[in-house]
C-alpha cells in the first residue's frame, strides 16, 4: 500500500479535476457520512493548491526564473567544443559551474565550493541587458562595467529583497576578485574559454585575429587561483597557435 503521504497527495489530485458538483458530493457537503480523515488533508491541501493566491514572493521569484530563461538566446564568441554553433550564457554557465566541481581539489586556497558553483550560474546573468562583451574587444571592455551594473541593479531587482541582495552580492563579489572563491572562479571561467578555443583548433582566437600574447596574458590570472590549471591552459594555448594536434585533451568517442 502507498505511504499516507503519497496517498493524501493522491486524493488531493483527484479532488482537484473532479467537477465542483462532484467535488461537494464527494467532501461532504452533500449527504450525512462523515468525512474520512484522508479525504479532510485532501481537501486542505486542495484548497491551498487552488485557491490560495500565489505570494508576492513566489511571483517576484517566478518572474526572475522567466527573465533568465533569455540567457539562452545570448551567444558568446566561442563555440561548443565540436565546433558546430556558438555556444550560450546558459551553456557556459552551466560548463561552468560543473567545472568547479570537478575541479576544486585544484584551488590553492580553501574555498567554499557551494559559493563558487553560485557565483558561475549568476555571473553571466547581468548580459541579458548587457549584451556579451567580447574578452579581447579592448573598446568594448571600457564601458562593461557600467553596462552590467546597470543590468544587474534591474535583473536581481525581480528577486525578493533577501534573494536580490544576496545575487547582487554574488556579481559583485566576482566582479571584484577580492575573494578566494572569486579567484577561483575567474579562473574557472578563463579556463572554459581556453577549453572551448582549444577544442576548436584556435577557434575565436584565430577567427578574430587575436594575437597570442594577448591571449596569455589575458589567462595568466588563473595562475594564482589554481597553478596547475594555468599550466595546463598555457600549453593548450601554444598548442592552438602552433597547429598541433590535440595532445592534452582527447575527445570521448561516441558509443
Amino acid at each position: 500500500m502507498l505511504p499516507c503521504p503519497v496517498r493524501w497527495a493522491l486524493w488531493a489530485w483527484v479532488y482537484s479535476i473532479l467537477p465542483t458538483t462532484s467535488q461537494a458530493a464527494v467532501l461532504g457537503w452533500r449527504g450525512s457520512l462523515p468525512l474520512p480523515a484522508h479525504w479532510r488533508v485532501a481537501r486542505n491541501i486542495s484548497f491551498q493548491v487552488l485557491y490560495s493566491p500565489m505570494s508576492e514572493r513566489l511571483k517576484q521569484q517566478m518572474a526572475f526564473l522567466v527573465e533568465i530563461d533569455k540567457m539562452k538566446g545570448i551567444l558568446r564568441r566561442t563555440r561548443v567544443l565540436d565546433g558546430s554553433r556558438y555556444e550560450n550564457d546558459a551553456e557556459h554557465s552551466w560548463h561552468f559551474a560543473m567545472m568547479a566541481l570537478v575541479l576544486a581539489e585544484y584551488a590553492t586556497e580553501p574555498i567554499d565550493l557551494f559559493r563558487v558553483v553560485k557565483m558561475a550560474l549568476v555571473h553571466d546573468i547581468v548580459e541579458i541587458d548587457a549584451g556579451d562583451t567580447f574578452a579581447y574587444d579592448d573598446q568594448a571592455r571600457q564601458t562593461q562595467y557600467e553596462r552590467e551594473r546597470k543590468a544587474a541593479e534591474r535583473i536581481f531587482a525581480l528577486l525578493p529583497p533577501d534573494q536580490a541582495a544576496e545575487f547582487r552580492s554574488l556579481w559583485e563579489e566576482f566582479v571584484a576578485q577580492q575573494t578566494p572563491e572569486a579567484r577561483f572562479a575567474m579562473a574557472l571561467d578563463r579556463l572554459a574559454g581556453v577549453l572551448a578555443n582549444y577544442c576548436n583548433n584556435g577557434g575565436g582566437w584565430r577567427e578574430f585575429q587575436v594575437p597570442k600574447e594577448k591571449v596569455i596574458a589575458r589567462n595568466s590570472v588563473m595562475a594564482r587561483a589554481a597553478p596547475e590549471l594555468w599550466e595546463m591552459a598555457r600549453q593548450m594555448i601554444e598548442e592552438a597557435f602552433a597547429d598541433a594536434p590535440l595532445g592534452i585533451i582527447q575527445p570521448v568517442a561516441s558509443q
